[in-house]
């Protein structure tokens, strides 16, 4: 019996690992898909990026505030090189904080996604890029 038990156990601590595991993947799935959007124009990115935020469609001039800044930065910085991941945080289960840099000829730029989910789907809850890139 005790057997058994154990079994059950072992299980749900499995199924419970793999729920966690799979749910953590959507936002890191979300910034590939953007840093491959980026790639190749990084205003379509953005645009992909905020597709699902609500929040967007009342507020559109807060997206062409980022592409204007960003552009900005773009034509001083150099040659766009690839992306890496510097650090994940999670707050929860609902609040993941994802922290990656584009590497550029002159300089890298330092972007922060911050996902949340309020019942089952990822959403981009805020996006920022910068020169800080040692500070997280």
């Amino acid at each position: 019996m005790k057997f058994y038990i154990l079994i059950i156990f072992f299980v749900f601590t499995l199924l419970s690992f793999s729920q966690q595991a799979f749910s953590q993947t959507d936002p890191e799935k979300i910034v590939v898909e953007f840093f491959n959007a980026y790639e190749k124009s990084p205003n379509e990115a953005l645009l992909a990026l905020f597709e699902d935020n609500p929040w967007l469609t009342q507020n559109p001039g807060a997206l062409d505030q980022v592409k204007v800044q960003l552009q900005g930065a773009l034509g001083i910085i150099g040659d766009y090189r690839g992306y890496e991941k510097i650090s994940q945080m999670e707050r929860g289960e609902s609040l993941i904080k994802l922290v990656y840099f584009a590497k550029y000829d002159r300089q890298p730029l330092r972007f922060i996604f911050l996902f949340y989910k309020a019942d089952d789907k990822w959403m981009i809850q805020n996006f920022l890029f910068d020169d800080k890139f040692w500070e997280d």
